[in-house]
Order: structure tokens, then C-alpha cells, then sequence
């Protein structure tokens, strides 16, 4: 179906958005596709939807199916400003919303390193790790929910971490600074993190700076070797 989705092909189910009748199901998966297929008018109606809900001024279920959708398929960087408005309005929606995207996208990659690091503590908050589900051992297992959103919490710093920025670097330290559990449980994160900075910010040295620096090397060497002081021999 992909050779269909032409601007007039667009431009009709967006339409469809506009209905009143349509069901919140209905219209949320045309939202999704039409998202899917990167079209920015329909980005809009989503973030206007977002908006109008932390107004009051729209229905909460459709404002998670837009914020799902947001999260999901969202072009550029200002759909996360509109989607966390919504997620401090309300901690049901944002716990909501979390829960209906955990098994479909990781949006750790779409923001920038403060975001992720703002997001992640939101989500320790909400989703405390000592509440986290154990792990049965030795035995087959159901993955349930909260268990997805364990793993889906802990790729943010694994996001964080693989980047291997300064700004990266510095939102794992901000992190680990807001408790003595996260400073902890960052502890091995944070020594590869700042590993992985120095390896993608070390720049070997250019020919020319090289020649000097082993020049100016050889002249304080033999400087040092003039001033050595010279035992004699009785």
C-alpha cells in the first residue's frame, strides 16, 4: 500500500481526523499511519491535541493516542515539549502513555541528552526500581508489563552511556547526583561513559604538531645531557 500514500491520499484521511463520529481506536490508528508516513500537517493536529488536553480543553484518551503516536513516529525535537506538558499535567496520563508504548519504541534516541536525563528521573519517580519485578530463574516466564517497563526505564542510561558525548557524559552525572541508589547503581555506567568519551573525542596529532613536539623533545633532551654534571675518575 505504500504507492498510495500520495498527498491526496493523505490529505483524505486527514480529513478523517476531523470526524466526530470516528471511534478514539479508529482514529488513532489513522493518526499512527499517517505519522508512520512522516506527514508534518497531521504531527500538528497531534501536538495540538496534546496541547488541548493539558488546557483542558480535549478527552484524555485521545490525547494518549496522539502522544503514543508522537513518541512513536514524532519528526524533529519539538514533539517531546508537547508530550511532557501532557506527562507533568497528569501522572496517570504520563504513566498511561509510558505503559502503551513500552513494547513498540524507544524514544531515548529522538531527545537530547538533558531530555533523557529529565524523562529518566521522571520515570524513577513513577516507576521506582525497588518496586521493579524480580526475574524468576531457571524457568520459563511471562513478561509482563512492568517488567517491560524495567528494561525499557534502563535503556535510557544505556542510550546515554553508548552515546559518548560530553553532554551524555554529564547527564549520567546529573542523574547519579539526585540519590545515593543512583549514584550506586551508575557507578560501573559512569566508568564506561567516561571511557567511551575519551575515545570519541581523542584526536591523534597532525604530522606538523607531531614533528615539533618530538623537535622541542630532542632540544630539552640535549639541554638536559649539557648540564649533566661529569664524574672523573681518580
Amino acid at each position: 500500500l505504500d504507492v498510495c500514500w500520495d498527498g491526496q491520499f493523505k490529505n483524505a484521511l486527514r480529513e478523517k481526523l476531523n470526524d466526530d463520529t470516528l471511534k478514539a481506536n479508529s482514529w488513532g490508528r489513522i493518526l499512527g499511519e499517517l505519522l508512520e508516513h512522516e506527514d508534518a500537517a497531521t504531527q500538528e493536529i497531534a501536538e495540538s491535541v496534546v496541547t488541548s488536553f493539558v488546557a483542558g480543553e480535549a478527552e484524555k484518551e485521545r490525547a494518549l493516542l496522539a502522544g503514543a503516536s508522537l513518541m512513536r513516529h514524532g519528526q524533529g525535537d519539538e514533539w517531546w515539549s508537547f508530550v511532557r506538558e501532557g506527562i507533568k499535567k497528569d501522572t496517570d496520563f504520563g504513566r498511561a502513555l509510558v505503559e502503551s508504548v513500552t513494547f513498540q519504541t524507544r524514544p531515548a534516541s529522538k531527545l537530547k541528552e538533558s531530555e533523557v536525563a529529565e524523562f529518566y528521573l521522571w520515570l524513577v519517580r513513577i516507576f521506582p526500581p525497588s518496586e521493579d519485578p524480580e526475574i524468576p530463574m531457571g524457568q520459563g516466564f511471562v513478561v509482563g508489563t512492568r517488567m517491560e517497563i524495567t528494561e525499557w526505564r534502563n535503556s535510557f542510561l544505556n542510550d546515554l552511556k553508548q552515546r559518548g558525548t560530553p553532554q551524555s557524559l554529564a547527564a549520567l552525572e546529573q542523574i547519579a547526583a539526585t540519590s545515593p541508589e543512583l549514584e550506586k547503581q551508575l557507578h560501573w555506567i559512569l566508568i564506561e561513559a567516561r571511557e567511551k568519551v575519551r575515545r570519541h573525542t581523542w584526536r591523534p596529532l597532525t604530522p606538523v604538531p607531531l614533528l615539533n613536539l618530538l623537535k622541542q623533545k630532542a632540544r630539552e633532551t640535549k639541554a638536559e645531557a649539557a648540564v649533566t654534571p661529569v664524574i672523573l675518575r681518580y
